[in-house]
């Protein structure tokens, strides 16, 4: 998700992304000989390294490339990010780009479009250690999906059946890819209350669903099960016996600016 978070440039001749920073949750002492490595097939295209520690947590980092630079794919196709440490693998992530040509001549346009496997996935994640807000987090590229620019969604929460509460609307200011968060919230007299914190998630058992609404549409709906109280179960990738580790998703996730981080729990999703 780190990597999907970073900067793309997808209306060039060539696509291009910037690979400058990575998010390290139980980081290793060792970290700073990680690499990264762009492959296509059996063709490896980029290699470097280089990274700095960008905060003082030993159980977490945000550890940032030295020299960042963008890099430039010519070629439609499939692709592989991987993360090395010590030559080993630690970290892969595949992704698919295409390329699209407008028909004018006198105004030629380039459109690419970014797909991975977590393009409908969403995480619900919140800071336990401070009974913090529950947030939704999801991905979304409005112009592939025939999303107008403009719009607005909103995050409804149901338990069991019953609608608990509806979040304020989010812009939705990009035509791209874009990673798109928002607070859930309980009902209140005027359509908006409390903030839906950590404490309120806990008391929950049964299914948990969050549908993300464009007007009348859903277009993503995610849901959740507790068998007891704070239990909420997690994705089977989030398994630390998950193999291969490389594919794992994390059950954790850094979340805010230098300054103002804090370690979120995460339960991952497919949406329905």
């Amino acid at each position: 998700m780190s990597f999907y978070g970073m900067r793309t440039y997808a209306n060039q001749a060539n696509f291009g992304f910037l690979s400058e920073s990575w998010h390290l949750v139980m980081a290793p002492a060792s970290y700073e000989s990680m690499t990264f490595h762009l492959k296509k097939g059996d063709q490896e295209l980029v290699t470097y390294g280089h990274y700095f520690d960008d905060t003082p947590w030993p159980a977490f980092r945000l550890a940032r490339l030295q020299y960042p630079a963008p890099i430039w794919l010519e070629q439609e196709g499939e692709y592989v990010a991987e993360y090395r440490l010590d030559g080993k693998v630690i970290s892969a992530f595949p992704f698919t780009i295409t390329k699209k040509s407008g028909g004018d001549a006198y105004n030629p346009t380039t459109a690419w479009s970014f797909k991975t496997p977590i393009d409908r996935m969403g995480q619900l994640h919140v800071d336990q250690a401070s009974d913090g807000p529950a947030m939704i987090s999801f991905m979304m590229h409005p112009a592939a999906e025939g999303i107008a620019k403009g719009s607005n969604f909103v995050a409804k929460i149901t338990h069991n059946g019953r609608v608990m509460g509806v979040t304020p609307t989010t812009y939705i200011s990009e035509p791209h890819n874009q990673r798109y968060w928002t607070r859930l919230h309980f009902d209140g007299p005027n359509g908006r209350g409390e903030e839906f914190n950590w404490s309120d998630l806990a008391k929950l058992t049964g299914t948990i669903k969050i549908d993300i609404e464009i007007g009348t549409k859903v277009v993503r709906s995610f849901t959740y099960t507790a068998t007891a109280p704070g239990t909420i179960k997690g994705h089977p990738r989030s398994e630390l016996s998950y193999s291969p580790a490389s594919g794992h998703y994390p059950p954790r996730r850094i979340f805010g600016e230098t300054g103002r981080i804090q370690m979120h729990h995460v339960w991952w999703a497919d949406s329905k």
